[in-house]
Protein backbone atom coordinates (compact mmCIF):
# COMPACT_ATOMS: atom_id res chain seq x y z
CA UNK A 1 0.00 0.00 0.00
CA UNK A 2 1.11 3.53 -0.72
CA UNK A 3 -0.02 6.98 0.33
CA UNK A 4 0.71 9.50 -2.44
CA UNK A 5 0.18 13.16 -1.61
CA UNK A 6 1.19 16.64 -2.70
CA UNK A 7 3.60 18.71 -0.62
CA UNK A 8 0.79 21.16 0.17
CA UNK A 9 -0.86 18.40 2.25
CA UNK A 10 2.22 17.66 4.38
CA UNK A 11 0.76 18.94 7.66
CA UNK A 12 -2.51 17.04 7.20
CA UNK A 13 -0.76 13.80 6.28
CA UNK A 14 1.66 14.17 9.19
CA UNK A 15 -1.31 14.28 11.59
CA UNK A 16 -2.70 10.90 10.47
CA UNK A 17 0.39 9.11 9.19
CA UNK A 18 1.41 7.58 12.53
CA UNK A 19 -2.11 6.23 13.03
CA UNK A 20 -2.04 4.64 9.59
CA UNK A 21 1.23 2.79 10.13
CA UNK A 22 0.60 1.79 13.77
CA UNK A 23 -2.77 0.13 13.40
CA UNK A 24 -2.64 -3.50 14.61
CA UNK A 25 -2.48 -5.91 11.71
CA UNK A 26 -2.14 -3.12 9.15
CA UNK A 27 0.38 -3.71 6.39
CA UNK A 28 3.21 -1.24 5.97
CA UNK A 29 2.24 1.90 4.10
CA UNK A 30 4.86 3.73 2.08
CA UNK A 31 4.48 7.49 2.08
CA UNK A 32 5.36 9.27 -1.18
CA UNK A 33 5.29 13.01 -1.78
CA UNK A 34 5.28 14.97 -5.04
CA UNK A 35 6.06 18.66 -5.36
CA UNK A 36 8.70 18.48 -2.64
CA UNK A 37 9.88 16.20 0.13
CA UNK A 38 9.15 15.65 3.81
CA UNK A 39 11.02 14.10 6.73
CA UNK A 40 8.65 11.09 6.75
CA UNK A 41 8.30 10.34 3.02
CA UNK A 42 10.32 10.11 -0.14
CA UNK A 43 9.84 12.45 -3.08
CA UNK A 44 8.86 11.11 -6.50
CA UNK A 45 9.47 14.33 -8.42
CA UNK A 46 12.62 13.05 -10.19
CA UNK A 47 10.91 9.74 -11.01
CA UNK A 48 7.93 11.52 -12.57
CA UNK A 49 10.17 13.75 -14.69
CA UNK A 50 12.16 10.70 -15.86
CA UNK A 51 9.07 8.92 -17.24
CA UNK A 52 8.82 8.62 -21.02
CA UNK A 53 6.21 10.66 -22.81
CA UNK A 54 5.42 7.78 -25.16
CA UNK A 55 2.14 5.91 -24.94
CA UNK A 56 1.76 3.19 -22.32
CA UNK A 57 1.94 -0.34 -23.69
CA UNK A 58 -1.63 -1.53 -24.30
CA UNK A 59 -0.85 -4.90 -22.67
CA UNK A 60 -0.55 -3.12 -19.31
CA UNK A 61 -4.21 -2.14 -19.56
CA UNK A 62 -5.42 -5.60 -20.60
CA UNK A 63 -8.52 -6.52 -18.63
CA UNK A 64 -9.10 -2.96 -17.38
CA UNK A 65 -12.77 -2.05 -17.58
CA UNK A 66 -14.82 0.97 -16.59
CA UNK A 67 -15.77 -0.78 -13.33
CA UNK A 68 -12.11 -1.54 -12.48
CA UNK A 69 -10.60 0.39 -9.59
CA UNK A 70 -8.72 3.48 -10.73
CA UNK A 71 -7.68 4.53 -7.25
CA UNK A 72 -8.88 5.64 -3.85
CA UNK A 73 -9.61 9.03 -2.37
CA UNK A 74 -9.36 9.32 1.38
CA UNK A 75 -11.77 11.48 3.34
CA UNK A 76 -11.66 12.44 7.00
CA UNK A 77 -14.98 10.76 7.73
CA UNK A 78 -17.01 11.36 10.87
CA UNK A 79 -14.38 9.85 13.19
CA UNK A 80 -11.55 12.01 11.91
CA UNK A 81 -9.67 8.95 10.65
CA UNK A 82 -9.18 8.53 6.90
CA UNK A 83 -11.77 6.49 5.04
CA UNK A 84 -11.18 5.20 1.52
CA UNK A 85 -13.61 6.03 -1.26
CA UNK A 86 -13.24 3.74 -4.28
CA UNK A 87 -12.88 5.53 -7.62
CA UNK A 88 -13.54 3.48 -10.76
CA UNK A 89 -12.16 4.18 -14.22
CA UNK A 90 -15.68 5.25 -15.25
CA UNK A 91 -15.83 7.88 -12.50
CA UNK A 92 -12.37 9.17 -13.39
CA UNK A 93 -13.23 9.25 -17.10
CA UNK A 94 -16.52 11.05 -16.36
CA UNK A 95 -14.71 13.59 -14.19
CA UNK A 96 -12.08 14.24 -16.85
CA UNK A 97 -14.72 14.43 -19.58
CA UNK A 98 -16.85 16.80 -17.55
CA UNK A 99 -13.89 18.99 -16.77
CA UNK A 100 -12.87 19.10 -20.41
CA UNK A 101 -16.33 19.99 -21.60
CA UNK A 102 -17.05 22.55 -18.88
CA UNK A 103 -13.68 24.27 -19.15
CA UNK A 104 -14.01 24.75 -22.89
CA UNK A 105 -10.49 23.41 -23.35
CA UNK A 106 -11.62 20.18 -24.98
CA UNK A 107 -14.54 19.31 -27.19
CA UNK A 108 -14.73 15.71 -26.00
CA UNK A 109 -12.54 12.89 -24.81
CA UNK A 110 -12.39 9.87 -27.06
CA UNK A 111 -10.67 6.48 -27.11
CA UNK A 112 -7.50 8.00 -28.59
CA UNK A 113 -7.02 10.62 -25.86
CA UNK A 114 -4.72 10.07 -22.91
CA UNK A 115 -5.90 11.35 -19.54
CA UNK A 116 -3.48 11.73 -16.65
CA UNK A 117 -4.60 12.54 -13.15
CA UNK A 118 -2.74 13.60 -10.06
Amino acid sequence: KMLIFGKELEDSVREVYKDLIRRPGAPGIESVCFGGSTDFSRSIDAEILAQPVSAIDRSLRKGTRFDSVFGYVYTSGTTGLPKAVRVTHLKQWAFASGYGLSSGKFKAINEYDKVYSS
